[in-house]
């Protein structure tokens, strides 16, 4: 089982470096996009394919690498379902390679295929260096929030900068400095939120839950919001930072600036994610048995 694990994460971080070096259109949710291609190799693995078997596998997945985001505007939520039919269409591959069915063997780096699709073909390289010798998967880190990844750096600097602040109420403006690429991901700058799925790709709504709160580990994502929040939303703006863009993806680092009504300016840059150490981790997985 933790063969067919290593199997489904590392193809599909993998394929991911390459596609997120790309100019992907937006629109695009990259987890429905790479989920049936891992999903297929761990499956594979688990049902012992042969070499061939499992290139057709990987190849079946790849017509089925797909997931928009506009629920993120409309606040329905299908991100969830995304991820359970990736999973679905990669088991549904593994199983027609099984029964002998020929994919196209070339369907990744094919000027028809999927690296194309996503102009990543200059990136096909990135699939294959280093391995056997990098494991991604290493690289894996837990998230202290149950939100989306890109609201973790803004709202660990906010956490710092808080204890620095007497009164919310003397907030003039906040500025978020973040990479380019996650500036325009679905609902990052968004500063008026209606529903759960909204608020966790809400930057804005992290930040001023932090600043209003003090911590990140316990935000009510659900509404009805407190207007103190939804205050100092409205105060927020979200921008580009050329730094965050040149070390984007292999860092997801934040930049913030509080200007308050005194005059003073508090500004934090911090250049990657800090993940759960191993006993945070440890501590959340055994409070969930």
């Amino acid at each position: 089982i933790m063969d067919a694990v290593l199997a489904g994460y590392e193809t599909m971080i993998r394929l991911g470096m390459a596609i997120r070096l790309s100019p992907m259109p937006k629109a695009f949710r990259s987890t429905a996009v790479l989920a049936p291609f891992g999903a297929a190799f761990a499956a594979a693995k688990i049902m012992d394919l042969s070499i061939g078997q499992t290139v057709s596998a990987a190849s079946f997945a790849c017509h089925s690498a797909s997931g928009f985001n506009n629920w993120v505007s409309e606040g329905t939520g299908e991100d969830v379902l995304q991820n359970g039919w990736g999973a679905r269409n990669g088991m549904e591959a593994a199983i027609l390679a099984k029964t002998g069915l020929k994919g196209a063997r070339y369907i990744l780096e094919d000027k028809d295929g999927l690296l194309a699709a996503f102009s990543a073909l200059e990136q096909k390289d990135v699939i294959t260096k280093e391995l056997g010798m990098k494991w991604h998967i290493l690289d894996v880190d837990f998230k202290p929030m149950c939100s989306c990844l890109k609201l973790m750096a803004p709202c660990q600097i906010a956490k710092r900068l808080k204890t620095q602040i007497s009164d919310i109420e003397n907030i003039k403006e906040i500025k978020i400095g973040v990479a380019e690429k996650t500036l325009h991901h679905a609902g990052t700058a968004e500063t008026e939120v209606s529903s759960q799925v909204q608020a966790i790709m809400s930057i804005p709504f992290g930040v001023a839950n932090v600043l209003v709160t003090g911590d990140y580990s316990y935000i009510s994502w659900d509404p009805p919001y407190d207007a103190d929040i939804l205050d100092l939303m409205k105060l927020c703006k979200v921008e580009e930072q050329s730094h965050l863009t040149e070390i984007f993806p292999g860092k997801r680092g934040a930049e913030l600036t509080i200007t308050l009504s005194d005059g003073r300016i508090l500004c934090e840059l911090q250049d990657d994610v800090l993940g759960l150490s191993k006993q945070e981790v440890k501590k959340r997985f055994e409070s969930t048995m």
